[in-house]
């Protein structure tokens, strides 16, 4: 019977240990019970919209913070509205200078061509009617055109040019004549 006492006695004081686990927790759970019994007397109600916005304040504050935060160095949809306005005005305002431009350029180019083709025309002796036949829009063949023409345009030489005849009249007059003429090409 010694065996039968040991294992009662072990089974008692294992029913005694859960027996006091099982009332620290019944304690332990009561408590909490009460403790948000406690928390929930604080608990007001809220009736208005004012009490409402006023509990959550800081919180929102806090939100906005971080959103603001988190957004730090970009533009708002109402900025980029605006800017893409004033880009559009900006288009408006600069609309056909494009061709503006490149009509300036083409008439620029025209008038420096026609400066190249004068200064070549007038470098070959050629005659101001000329310079409407030279053709070309860079200095070598503007250059090769003024040399086809003023190969046309060279006067041909046939014959004799001087009059070996004195004139009829006065010998002296035709003295002088020859002596002048002379000089004149010296």
């Amino acid at each position: 019977m010694g065996m039968l006492d040991t294992e009662r006695t072990a089974k008692a004081k294992d029913l005694v240990l859960t027996a006091d686990l099982f009332a620290v927790f019944i304690t332990f759970t009561t408590r909490q019970k009460w403790d948000r019994r406690e928390k929930m007397t604080d608990f007001k109600p809220i009736n208005t919209q004012e009490e409402f916005d006023e509990r959550l304040k800081d919180r929102l504050a806090r939100a906005e913070s971080k959103v603001r935060d988190e957004y730090k160095g970009w533009i708002s949809p109402d900025e980029v509205k605006k800017l893409k306005d004033s880009h559009a005005e900006d288009l408006k305002k600069y609309e056909g200078y494009d061709e503006k431009f490149t009509a300036q350029q083409t008439r620029i180019h025209e008038l420096e061509v026609g400066a190249l083709k004068t200064k070549i025309a007038l470098g070959k002796n050629l005659p101001m009617d000329a310079i409407e036949f030279l053709q070309g829009d860079d200095e070598k063949s503007i250059n090769e055109s003024a040399d086809k023409l003023s190969k046309l345009s060279a006067p041909k030489v046939t014959g004799f040019t001087k009059s070996t005849e004195s004139p009829a009249g006065n010998s002296v007059e035709a003295g002088y004549r020859e002596l002048a003429a002379k000089f004149a090409k010296n």
